[in-house]
């Protein structure tokens, strides 16, 4: 990777990570976060759909792990090593606790391929922002969706408020290098992050329009019972 912490005034590595501060200007909901938390809705009616998701969780973050180890050789300045050490650690963590997860449920862990990612220490930032963003806006919804499996939520709020920190230290990095002369670059590792993004996301959709046929079928299998359950709460209801 191309090495630019020379140029660098990293984070205050002894801020709480409570300190940080989500900003509207750049962690906005946008139509790609809405899109992704509507096919994760649809998705949970699957039956078995609760388990399997912690196997892809638990494959996720190990494949960060791998992503992030492969990137420290090019980290030089030493305070944000340290940060980006601590990074590492956290997401072995949540690969830990999901797999434990998974293995509790007894659900598959799939195998992870990572994207290539860029040999720029710049573009590397920018794909890491955008991907803990999103890690957040998903996880928070993956929590919403796991009401009947407390310890599961609870381990999630500890990985939601590692990757609220995460994103944080990164789009600060970000922001001390384009104020340091580097507003040019920055903007573009940012849009080149934006268009590895917008891959991601193509491939979720397909994905999701690939399968609507299977939730489709369950959806009508599933009616009767569905419209059964209803009208027995309906006549409770009445009957009060």
């Amino acid at each position: 990777m191309d090495e630019t912490s020379s140029r660098v005034d990293t984070v205050d590595e002894s801020v709480d990570r409570e300190e940080f501060r989500e900003s509207e200007a750049w962690k906005r909901r946008d139509l790609k976060a809405r899109v992704l938390r509507f096919i994760l809705r649809r998705r949970v009616r699957l039956p078995g759909w609760h388990e399997q998701a912690l196997g892809v969780l638990a494959a996720a973050e190990a494949d960060g792990v791998r992503v992030l180890e492969a990137a420290l050789p090019a980290i030089g300045d030493a305070k944000l090593r340290r940060i980006f050490l601590k990074h590492i650690e956290d997401e072995k963590r949540h690969t830990a606790g999901f797999t434990a997860f998974a293995r509790k449920y007894d659900a598959a862990i799939p195998v992870h391929v990572s994207q290539p990612i860029s040999t720029n220490v710049l573009e590397f930032f920018g794909f890491l922002e955008i991907t803990e963003l999103r890690g957040e806006q998903m996880i928070k919804t993956f929590r919403g969706l796991y009401a009947k499996y407390p310890e599961v939520q609870a381990f999630m709020d500890t990985v939601i408020r590692d990757e609220r920190y995460h994103a944080s230290y990164l789009h600060n990095q970000l922001e001390t290098w384009a104020s340091q002369g580097l507003a040019k670059e920055v903007a573009a590792a940012r849009r080149a992050a934006g268009r590895i993004d917008s891959r991601g996301f193509r491939a979720q959709l397909l994905a999701f329009v690939m399968g609507l046929p299977r939730l489709l079928a369950y959806e009508i299998r599933s009616l009767p019972s569905t419209l059964s359950g209803r009208s027995g709460a309906s006549a409770v209801s009445s009957s009060k």
